[in-house]
């Protein structure tokens, strides 16, 4: 059984020893946000993002399953918590806050208007991002919103959703 517990830990923890062992020779300290973008398995690379990671942002999408996944996030991190310490000083691992953004709200459904309303109240939510036709364009287009920001006319046509998601991001920025 302890062997068990011993291999269970060591898998979590492959990412924190790799930059433990490595962070200096990378000069990973020179980068103010390193961001790691994982599947929301809670699969071992998840695991150990979680485990090496200060802020979690994951998004809550207008759907039965989307809200469900926010409460599957925060007790599987829970669980996390208790199961990757440190032996000797019964500390976690995992410090990480766990963040939520609402994302693909649309302003004329039903399902957006009711995830909205029962986050509202919610300290751990820091964004709301709206469903626009532009995310799908930076993959069709292969450019980013922030290059298409940069055509005048692109920006003029869409200036209140660029000034929304400023917002969003410096909401984000000022939480982590």
């Amino acid at each position: 059984m302890e062997r068990e517990i011993e291999n269970k830990t060591n898998k979590n923890m492959m990412l924190y020893m790799w930059l433990s062992d490595n962070f200096e020779y990378l000069n990973l300290g020179r980068f103010d946000y390193i961001i790691l973008d994982t599947h929301p398995d809670f699969s071992i690379a998840t695991r150990n993002a979680a485990i090496i990671s200060h802020a979690i942002i994951s998004p809550i999408i207008p759907s039965e399953h989307g809200y469900n996944a926010k409460f599957n996030l925060e007790e599987r991190l829970k669980e996390l918590r208790e199961e990757a310490i440190d032996f000797q000083s019964r500390k976690s691992y995992v410090t990480a806050q766990l963040y939520f953004v609402a994302n693909m709200i649309k302003h004329n459904t039903k399902s957006s208007h009711e995830l909205l309303d029962s986050i509202k109240d919610e300290e751990s939510v820091i964004g709301i991002v709206p469903s626009k036709e532009l995310f799908n364009r930076t993959t069709l287009d292969k450019e980013s919103l922030s290059t298409m920001k940069q055509d005048n006319s692109t920006f003029l046509r869409n200036r209140e959703f660029f000034e929304e998601m400023d917002n969003v991001f410096a909401n984000i920025t000022k939480n982590l």
